[in-house]
């Protein structure tokens, strides 16, 4: 293939590499680097929010990391519904490799000082993959409607 969808392709690749470099690198951190970076975020949505009353770190290390794995399977679910021709035959592996992800994300925490890994976490991260699917299923659909 080339032209237009090769360059869609690519980016998608290119986007796709980046949010696992981000997730990945972030769990590299150890807890005190990963605690500033949390509270610089934390203060910076406050500042374009107003206040965050009542909460805490945890509770916004929990969204961001939904939301970053939400990113993800929304990318892989372009990539792989480009490459499975197949109607909907994307979403199994799509959300096997998002699941892997996660796993991947938290065994590198083992090796980040001050931090462990959690099987919650890979459920929460899982979730955030099977609901990016779903986004881009939904509008997959719409798409195909029209």
């Amino acid at each position: 293939m080339s032209g237009p969808g090769k360059n869609k392709e690519t980016l998608c690749a290119v986007l796709l590499v980046c949010i696992l470099l981000f997730i990945w690198g972030n769990s590299l951190m150890d807890a005190e680097a990963s605690g500033n970076f949390s509270q610089w975020l934390r203060d910076l949505l406050g500042m374009a929010a107003g206040e965050l009353p009542g909460q805490s770190d945890g509770v916004l290390r929990k969204i961001a990391h939904f939301a970053e794995f939400c990113s993800l399977g929304i990318l892989l679910s372009w990539l792989l519904a480009n490459k499975i021709k197949k109607t909907w035959a994307f979403v199994l592996p799509t959300a096997v490799l998002g699941c892997l992800a996660a796993c991947m994300d938290e065994m590198l925490q083992h090796f980040s000082p001050g931090r462990g890994p959690r099987f919650t976490d890979v459920v929460l991260d899982t979730a955030g993959v099977l609901f990016g699917i779903g986004i881009f299923c939904l509008g997959y659909a719409i798409k195909k409607k029209k």
